[in-house]
Parts: C-alpha cells; sequence; structure tokens
C-alpha cells in the first residue's frame, strides 16, 4: 500500500473518531484550545472565552487519544498513561491545522483526559499589531532597530498570553528586514515559522532534548537561533552561552510576569543547573524583552540600553 495513502486513511479513520461536534470546532479557527477533563466535561476556548460545549465518554476520549498514538508510532496505556505529541488535521478550504495534545489516561486520571492546543494558520505581521492597537509605532521600531542590529531578544509572558504568535510576527519582520540571513529554529512542538529561505528546523523528541538541540546548532553556522522556548534550566544557560559567544540574533519565549520579572525567572531556571548568581551575565547577553499580555505588547524592555533593574 502506497505510505501516503495509508497515512491519509489513518488521519480519516481519526477525524471520523473525533466526530463532527469536535470537528466543527477544530475547523473554527476562533477556537484555539479544546479541553476534556476526567469528569467527561469537554470545553473549548474561543476568543479568549472558555465554553463548556458538552460532554464526551472515557471510551470516546481514549479511542482519540489511542488513534493520534497509533498515527504518530507511541502508545498511550496504563503503563504508559501520558501522551505528548502532536497531529496535523485537514480543515475546511484545503487548509490544516496542527494541533499540540496532551493527554492521560489511568493510573493518572481516573478517565481519559486531553487539552488540544490548536494553532493559528494566520500569520499576524507587526504592522497588524500596531493595526489591532496591540502595538506601537515607537515599539515596532524598537522591535525593528533589534532585528538589524542582531539583538538578542526574548519575548515573555503567562501561559496564552501571545507569545508564539509574535514571536512569527518578528521571524516574519527578519525575514523582511535581514532576508540573507541563516535561521536554525529549535523546538518541541511544531509552532514557530520562519520565512527566512536559508531556514533549517530542528525538533525535540522523547530521546533528543531542546538543549541537544542548542548544543548542535552551535556548530551549524547559523546568523539567527530560535528556540521555541526557554523553560528548563539547561536550556536557558545553553542559551546564554549561545550569547556570549558572539552568536547574537537569539530569538526565544519565556514565562513571566512582566518585563523586569524575566531576569528573574531566568535566574530561577539558572538555579536548577548552578547557584551562582547569573543576574549580570543576563543583563550582558539578552538585549530586549518584549512583555506580552492578553496577545498585546505591554512593554518592551531594552537592556542594552542602561536602566535601572
Amino acid at each position: 500500500m502506497n505510505i501516503n495513502n495509508y497515512y491519509e486513511e489513518e488521519i480519516q479513520s481519526l477525524i471520523d473518531i473525533i466526530g463532527n461536534d469536535i470537528m466543527n470546532h477544530i475547523n473554527d479557527l476562533a477556537v484555539t484550545d479544546i479541553f476534556l477533563n476526567s469528569d467527561s466535561n469537554l470545553w473549548i476556548e474561543k476568543n479568549s472565552e472558555k465554553i463548556r460545549i458538552g460532554k464526551l465518554s472515557n471510551n470516546h476520549g481514549l479511542n482519540i487519544l489511542k488513534k493520534i498514538a497509533h498515527i504518530n508510532d507511541i502508545v498511550i496505556n496504563e503503563s504508559k498513561p501520558i501522551l505528548t505529541t502532536q497531529i496535523e488535521l485537514p480543515i475546511n478550504n484545503n487548509l490544516t491545522r496542527k494541533i499540540r495534545v496532551q493527554g492521560f489516561t489511568k493510573p493518572v486520571t481516573t478517565n481519559a483526559s486531553f487539552t488540544f492546543r490548536l494553532h493559528s494558520n494566520i500569520l499576524y505581521s507587526l504592522d497588524n499589531y500596531i493595526q489591532n492597537n496591540k502595538l506601537t509605532i515607537e515599539q515596532k521600531q524598537i522591535i525593528d532597530n533589534a532585528i538589524t542590529n542582531k539583538k538578542n531578544i526574548i519575548i515573555s509572558g503567562e501561559q496564552r498570553s501571545g507569545k508564539t504568535t509574535i514571536a512569527n510576527a518578528i521571524l516574519a519582520r527578519i525575514a523582511d528586514l535581514t532576508p540573507d540571513d541563516r535561521c536554525i529554529v529549535l523546538q518541541d512542538t511544531l509552532e514557530l515559522q520562519s520565512k527566512l529561505i536559508d531556514t533549517e528546523y530542528l525538533m525535540s523528541t522523547d530521546n533528543i532534548s531542546l538543549n541537544d538541540l542548542v548544543v548542535s546548532s552551535l556548530r551549524m553556522s547559523s546568523d539567527r537561533v530560535i528556540i521555541g522556548e526557554i523553560r528548563t534550566g539547561v536550556v536557558a544557560l545553553e542559551a546564554l552561552k549561545i550569547c556570549n559567544i558572539g552568536n547574537n540574533g537569539l530569538l526565544s519565549t519565556i514565562h513571566s510576569d512582566n518585563a523586569k520579572d524575566t531576569i528573574n525567572r531566568f535566574q530561577e531556571l539558572l538555579l536548577e543547573v548552578s547557584h551562582n548568581d547569573f543576574t549580570n551575565i543576563i543583563k550582558n547577553n539578552l538585549d530586549i524583552i518584549i512583555y506580552m499580555q492578553d496577545k498585546q505588547v505591554i512593554e518592551i524592555l531594552e537592556l542594552y540600553v542602561k536602566v535601572n533593574i
């Protein structure tokens, strides 16, 4: 059997298992998340509002997870009750939608449970942010200057604050301003999209960590290294090393409560691997912190300009 035909049949089988009700929400680009809790309540997040849309039986939820696992050549069962993967499904208008999947079954939960993060097919530009009053002209100029001068940019914010979306907008702007740059994109889920012609994407796996990819990127003659998210001490340390050896042009995201707190968040992560005080090293190597809240740029902190932190 042709491999492509087999894969298409497996995807169609998954769509049939998911069912029309959930697929309608996957087709709705305003829906960003679908949650199934172990109490069988099914929720969506649409336009930043959480809505309970009904119930889904344990068997139905588990069958969805098992099919997704099967397509990705992994398993979910009571011996391996956690599923972390992604899937891409066809939707309306000949489009596809990437879905980040986090699933659980017994004994981690009492019944099948999952979170689907639905990636947007719409790539926004920085001008779109200005048009929607989510970014000022002055803030865009700061970002443009940082890109042109290959400053190291960190995007911070809470969960679902819009960090990845503006990271893609900045990547698009990088392609406008420095089109000849070689870009290495490191991530554990397929979220970032570079428009630079010379781009290589590397994905972490169960056996290859994001830190492994960061180390490898140093040998790839890159002009820019893009890290999907810094969430561990080892990755934070390697990211600083990238900056410290003169490989400027870093772009990454990190969770924090405000722009200045990003320094503390970096330090907290670094304490996982060392008890040294990295505060000055962080300030000397991270140039721009963009703080996001509710899909809006709230503040831009320029660390290479003398500021009191």
